[in-house]
């Protein structure tokens, strides 16, 4: 028998209360899948697909996390044993076999690649690599500009909507009309959501 067991969850809240912890560990590594359970707690309706949240239960406590909303790929967390990832990789070849892509650490995308091919899944590559950066401290500038923090109001929105495409552009390396559509659809969101400041 084996020492780990995943969980897959239906209830958002119990999902963020089972794994909070676990994620919190390492918050900069898991800022992508803080980011998306802050949607599917706040705003339901949002991902309507066939969701896709599961933990992984060692003896010891939480060992993985792994979070899909369709069409987006599978974010996968830090996890604590190879054992993790190929448990999910099982989990998830029979929960939602024909998945597209994965975003997580390159380790743990080497294991869940290895573990998915075993499982007769097709071999994975490499499309983009990206680095997260964590903030440590904070360096207070000799001269420091003039101005304050502010949340963004409506003169603030076409610049907010410029910054979000040229965001999606840079980091994500589209430039077509629907990433810049889809940025512009995030952030008139967030404005209305008093959630963007300047």
């Amino acid at each position: 028998m084996s020492d780990v067991l995943v969980e897959r969850f239906t209830e958002v809240p119990r999902f963020v209360r089972t794994v909070e912890r676990y994620l919190l560990a390492n918050e900069a590594a898991h800022n992508l899948i803080f980011g998306v359970l802050d949607s599917l707690l706040r705003e339901p309706g949002r991902y309507t697909g066939d969701n896709y949240l599961a933990a992984v239960h060692a003896p010891n406590g939480i060992s993985g996390v792994a979070l899909r909303t369709p069409p987006y790929p599978l974010a996968l967390s830090r996890m604590a044993s190879p054992k993790a990832t190929v448990a999910l990789a099982e989990h998830i070849r029979e929960a939602q076999p024909g998945l597209p892509s994965i975003l997580t650490a390159p380790e743990v995308a080497g294991d869940f690649l290895r573990a998915w091919a075993k499982l007769g899944g097709p071999e994975g590559s490499v499309k983009r690599r990206q680095r997260i950066y964590a903030l440590t401290r904070v360096v207070p500038p000799l001269w420091p500009p003039e101005g304050w923090f502010r949340p963004a109001d409506s003169a603030d929105h076409e610049l907010v909507l410029h910054w979000a495409e040229g965001f999606q552009r840079d980091a994500f390396q589209d430039a077509s009309s629907k990433g810049a559509r889809r940025a512009r659809e995030l952030m008139t969101r967030k404005l209305s959501q008093h959630e963007m400041y300047v």
